[in-house]
């Protein structure tokens, strides 16, 4: 079991020029977000079952499961690896993400992960009401594209 610190407030300031972590295509399920099997062995530890965040993911540029670019060092990671890394240097990162982002079983870790990485924002078509409501209860904020269009026109990898 690990001890968990309470999660620091926010400082008052706007988040601005976030890096994307991920881009999901398609269905992103909880399961796909905070995958059980083995991992469920860590439920009671944030940091290791952290190391499963994003792994079911499908990356909307390359097609790849639980993989990113690294915005530092262009090493395409997992997406856990990375986010420990933006953290480290103190970045907060978003999601970006389709229709319905979050269905499934309801799954605290599925919301929880992100936060304790660093992520600041999950922005997408539409929400699972309850993933939406884990989010926001994590302090994640649960932002919806006014025109969905919009996730056509998120950052493009360079390849």
């Amino acid at each position: 079991m690990q001890r968990l610190e309470p999660f620091a407030k926010w400082d008052g300031k706007d988040f601005e020029n976030l890096p994307i972590l991920a881009k999901v295509k398609g269905k992103c399920t909880t399961d796909q977000i905070s995958p059980g099997g083995p991992w469920l062995t860590y439920r009671g530890h944030l940091d290791k079952i952290s190391d499963n965040m994003l792994l079911g993911a499908v990356n909307a540029y390359t097609g790849g499961v639980g993989i990113g670019k690294n915005i530092h060092s262009s090493n395409i990671e997992s997406y856990p690896h990375i986010a420990r890394e933006y953290k480290e240097n103190g970045e907060k990162w978003v999601i970006v993400g389709e229709r319905n982002y979050g269905e499934g079983s309801s799954r605290e870790h599925a919301a929880m992960t992100p936060r304790y990485l660093g992520c600041a924002a999950v922005i997408v078509k539409s929400f699972a009401r309850i993933h939406e409501t884990n989010l926001k209860k994590q302090g994640v904020l649960a932002l919806t594209f006014e025109n969905t269009d919009n996730y056509d026109k998120m950052w493009k990898e360079i390849e």
